[in-house]
């Protein structure tokens, strides 16, 4: 009974790990359509940061949220809109006809991330087999960056 409750942990883990390289996707995934955004949109260089960085803000501003969140609403369904919303605020991004749009768009991708952000290590440092915890730890954070240069490779 332990080694199937192992497995399916791992394999709850590996979910986790793939959602968190796709959740990150669209940070490598801005750079290369940079030249699109001031020839559709008219976004001048300095606003082009602005755009990959408001990403950032709005998870400062979402994660104290989320632990009170986590804790209060049933976990599933909380992860599971959390990943909806994500991919939704994605997709309006990517349908944005002005800039206030985009810029809208992208600090709702921040905030709706911010379930997903901190969970996944809560997760791992209650679920993961005390040998492994360390190493889940570190693929979920490497996981990150992974998704950063995944999105540059395929866009770019």
């Amino acid at each position: 009974m332990s080694s199937v409750l192992t497995s399916i942990k791992f394999y709850v883990f590996l979910s986790y790990l793939f959602a968190s390289i796709f959740i990150n996707y669209d940070g490598g995934a801005i750079p290369p359509i940079l030249d699109l955004l001031e020839q559709d949109l008219g976004v001048p260089p300095a606003q082009q940061g602005a755009l990959g960085a408001i990403v950032y803000l709005g998870l400062t501003f979402a994660c104290p949220l989320a632990g009170p969140i986590l804790q209060k609403y049933p976990l599933r369904l909380v992860l599971m809109l959390s990943f909806i919303l994500t991919i939704g605020c994605c997709f309006l991004f990517a349908l944005s006809p002005n800039t206030t749009f985009a810029f809208i768009s992208r600090g709702c991708v921040g905030f709706t991330q911010s379930i997903l952000v901190v969970y996944f290590p809560v997760w791992i440092d209650i679920q993961a087999p005390p040998a492994y915890a360390t190493t889940w730890m570190s693929f979920v954070q490497a996981s990150a960056p992974l998704g950063v240069m995944v999105g540059y490779c395929v866009s770019g």
